[in-house]
């Protein structure tokens, strides 16, 4: 796939790829994406608004960290609702822009200062697709989540209605961008290992984009983050549109066949 090997668990179905090194994307490599102003569509800011009230049971401490927070739209919402915001981002851009909103930001754990037990939550937003080591990121998460707090974490889900259909020709399966790509076997299981008890496990999401450009033999990829959001702005006007995506997604979760995995899980120790 684009000059990377795809590799398949036989146990749990992930699929990873072998990036060499000096393949590897840099944190500027999404400078380009955050130097510009992000306005967060009405759909979106209620889907993270709601991503933010289901954290609200687990408020003790009061405070919240975004590993690999990116643009800031989920530290954002989650300050609206009185959450003191942490975060780490290797993009420069990032971190500049989230330091004048008057987050608590760095660009690795470690020089953040924080020490273990620090936040009731801490969230991985589509993030652990990128990464060669997921296990590391998750030892740490565990590290700073105090006992009985939540982790929420989304990914691309390998086992997609969009995987199935288009295999490498889905836009997800993105090397070296994307790494790996979890099944909801797989990533239960990372989390396992690193003493957290799955909760809530959802998939959600699927975008026509990719079969239409596809079907229509386009060779070119497109920007499958502004696809997305065109056509759940286009969703979002009708509410008989609104409706009819509800029950996709209800029958993508029953399924497990949603573009991206949700899940929400306790740390138990």
């Amino acid at each position: 796939m684009q000059g990377f090997e795809l590799r398949r668990c036989l146990t749990c179905g992930t699929i990873a790829a072998n990036v060499p090194p000096d393949r590897t994307p840099t944190g500027s490599f999404y400078d380009e994406i955050y130097r510009e102003i992000e306005v967060v569509p009405p759909a979106v800011r209620r889907t993270l608004d709601g991503w933010v009230a289901t954290a609200e049971p687990f408020r003790a401490i009061g405070k919240w960290l975004d590993i690999g927070f990116g643009a800031g739209a989920l530290l954002d919402a989650a300050t609206a609702r009185g959450w003191q915001a942490y975060g780490t981002e290797t993009s420069p851009v990032a971190r500049d822009l989230a330091r004048h909103r008057g987050w608590h930001v760095a660009t690795t754990l470690e020089e953040l200062g924080t020490p273990p037990d620090s936040f009731d939550v801490v969230s991985l937003v589509e993030l652990v697709e990128h990464l060669a080591q997921p296990d590391t990121i998750l030892r740490a998460a565990s590290f700073y989540l105090r006992s009985g707090g939540l982790l929420f974490l989304t990914t691309p889900n390998a086992t997609s209605l969009n995987r199935y259909l288009l295999r490498s020709n889905w836009s997800i399966v993105a090397p070296p961008d994307h790494r790996v790509l979890f099944t909801r076997q797989g990533v239960c299981s990372l989390l396992r290992r690193h003493g957290f008890v799955t909760s809530v496990v959802r998939t959600s999401g699927f975008n026509p984009a990719d079969i239409l450009r596809v079907a229509s033999r386009r060779v070119q990829q497109h920007n499958r983050v502004a696809v997305a959001r065109a056509i759940l702005s286009s969703v979002d006007s009708s509410p008989t549109r609104r409706a009819l995506k509800e029950g996709v997604n209800a029958l993508l979760n029953l399924t497990r066949t949603g573009d991206t995995l949700k899940v929400w899980a306790k740390r138990m120790r």
